[in-house]
């Protein structure tokens, strides 16, 4: 064999060396996107620098997050189906708006639950009591303006008492 064979089986022998070792230290996809995670990019970030869909950069959150040993944040994206967003805005509203903590939420939620069937129960009867007062009214307000109208009816009927008495008991001009 010439020297220049041998250094072309060489070169090809390295090449391909080189390629293992580069393969080797060339991240898959979800490492790429564990990695862009645990420096905090959000799912639209690490989508767009990997070019990877929503579902794949979703599914690799997820990952992330059983990696990190976050199940309870998994736990809650599964329960809440992704809308873990509302569960952020009530933390927002209630615990550093209000100043409540966790617990307080807790409590208020669960005697909220509790108490919220009696309170529409309650709701409801007063809604009941209210329309028949309204209508007791409504009847009272008529036989008030019926009374106010009788005293006027019965002084008709006195006047025409008194004339038809007269005219009865006082002697007719042309019998």
């Amino acid at each position: 064999m010439s020297p220049n064979q041998i250094s072309n089986i060489i070169k090809k022998h390295e090449e391909k060396s080189n390629a293992i070792a580069n393969k080797k230290k060339q991240l898959s996809l979800s490492s790429k996107a564990y990695k862009l995670y645990s420096k905090g990019k959000t799912l639209v970030e690490v989508a767009i620098k990997l070019d990877i869909p929503q579902a794949h950069a979703t599914q690799f959150h997820l990952e992330y997050w059983k990696l990190k040993e976050s199940d309870v944040l998994e736990s809650l994206y599964v329960r809440t189906r992704g809308k873990l967003f509302s569960l952020c805005k009530l933390y927002e509203e209630l615990v550093v708006k209000r100043g409540m903590s966790i617990e307080q939420v807790a409590n208020s939620v669960d005697i909220d639950l509790n108490r919220l069937p009696y309170i529409e129960g309650l709701y409801q009867k007063a809604k009941q009591e209210t329309d028949r007062m309204q209508e007791k009214r409504d009847y009272l307000l008529k036989e008030i303006i019926s009374l106010r109208k009788e005293p006027i009816e019965l002084e008709y009927e006195k006047r025409k008492r008194r004339l038809a008495f007269s005219f009865n008991h006082y002697p007719h001009y042309g019998d």
